[in-house]
């Protein structure tokens, strides 16, 4: 069997060789050809991402770049930026001059305190602030404001961006310009341009421009020729205004409150029923006087005549003692009930003084007189005199003097008789 099959094979050698042939045909057609293509489109696609990634790249590079470009004309632009606003903010310091001698230079604000200041063509960066005895401003400007106090300011010729703020004896700004003045002193006169004005002073003048509104309160006011006040002039004044004929005032509301030069009748002045009202305390209390303690009435009379003098004088000492040591009590919080009872005794003191000098004067301005009619007598005369107007406060505070002398000195008394005693027991033992 197997011959037969070589027989067949090799009867059909070229068959075979020819089917061989057409299968390596087919095999390099379909095999081959596909292989290379699937290696062409592979090494296309891998040529085309790494195109695309390149592209990418290069988009981002060329991102990254105007990125930091930007960066650098932002970080260009804001130190170019910042350096305008040093240079603007350098501008006015580099345009003014030094301070004066002893003023110091706090940020753009000129500060300046000592006996006498003079600003002449001096250009503030921002404020003002000085405080002297005599303030003289003179072509001078300032981007803030002026905030001066002393007892002689003159500001002439300058210009104040915001506002000008002056307090002293005698104020006088001239040809000067603010958004807003404010003056405050015993003499004030304004001659400049101002948007709102405001004057508190024992005299004013206004003989200048004031496009807003005008507050003054003063004695007496004296309105020029060349003022013009756009808004409203309000205010009191103690006195008719004098206000010059060229003088131009949009609305005018101020009060004018006259006060009389003449001082009040005296007997229009006494109040009947204070009167009554001290005449009945005075005597009530000078007959207590003489029923509870009339011991110490004729004590205090015998030593008001020994020496007139000496007894105030030792009242007077006595009283500022006592009221030193009353204030000195109140500090350690231990003795502040000690303050408290001083206090009220000096309250009782002075409630009971009139009444007391009554009955101790009336013993000894009348001392054959008995005692109760003496201290009517003196109570009501006593209690006139405190309740009149102009008299009555000395009168109530020689009496407190009186009675405080007295109860010193019967304090200073008792205290050295308990000590002799003790020194008498101390001798007897």
């Amino acid at each position: 069997m197997l011959d037969c099959l070589l027989c067949a094979i090799k009867s059909n050698r070229s068959r075979l060789a020819i089917v061989a042939l057409a299968l390596a045909a087919f095999v390099v057609t379909f095999g081959v050809a596909p292989l290379a293509y699937a290696d062409e489109e592979t090494t296309g696609t891998a040529t085309a991402t790494e195109t695309k990634a390149d592209d990418k790249d290069a988009a981002a590079d060329d991102k990254n770049k105007d990125e930091k470009a930007d960066d650098k004309n932002t970080v260009a632009e804001a130190e170019e930026a910042v350096a305008a606003a040093t240079e603007d903010q350098k501008a006015p310091a580099t345009k003014a001059k030094e301070g004066p001698k002893g003023s110091s230079l706090m940020g753009n604000d000129l500060l300046w305190s000592d006996r006498k200041l003079e600003l002449t063509e001096y250009v503030a960066a921002n404020d003002v602030l000085g405080v002297g005895e005599t303030i003289i401003v003179k072509d001078s400007s300032a981007a803030g404001s002026y905030r001066l106090s002393g007892r002689v300011i003159k500001l002439t010729n300058s210009k104040a961006g915001e506002a000008i703020t002056i307090a002293g004896q005698e104020l006088t700004v001239a040809d000067t310009t603010a958004n807003a003045i404010a003056m405050a002193g015993q003499t004030a006169s304004f001659s400049g341009v101002a948007g709102d004005l405001w004057i508190y002073a024992d005299k004013a003048v206004i003989d200048g421009l004031v496009t807003g509104n005008v507050h003054i309160v003063a004695g007496s006011i004296e309105i020029g020729e060349n003022a013009q006040i756009d808004g409203t002039l309000s205010g009191r004044t103690g006195s008719q205004p004098k206000i010059a004929e060229g003088a131009v005032i949009a609305e005018n509301k101020l009060k004018i409150e006259e006060t009389p030069d003449e001082p009040a009748d005296f007997m229009s002045a006494i109040n009947p029923i204070t009167l009554a009202i001290s005449v009945a305390n005075c005597l009530l209390i000078a007959l207590l006087a003489e029923w509870v303690a009339s011991d110490h009435t004729a004590g205090a009379g015998t030593l008001l005549k020994k020496s007139v003098l000496g007894y105030l004088g030792a009242a007077v000492l006595g009283t500022i003692v006592v009221l030193l040591a009353m204030v000195l009590l109140c500090v350690p919080i231990v003795t502040i009930p000690a303050s408290l009872a001083v206090f009220f005794a000096i309250c009782a003191i002075a409630l009971v003084s009139n009444g007391f000098t009554a009955a101790a004067l009336g013993r000894l301005i009348f001392p054959n007189m008995g005692r109760f009619k003496s201290a009517i007598l003196m109570g009501i005369l006593v209690g006139l005199l405190c309740g009149l107007p102009y008299v009555g406060a000395p009168v109530r505070g020689l009496a407190f003097l009186f009675m405080m002398g007295y109860a010193i000195r019967s304090l200073r008394v008792g205290m050295l008789q308990r000590r002799e005693e003790r020194n008498q027991e101390v001798v007897q033992f």
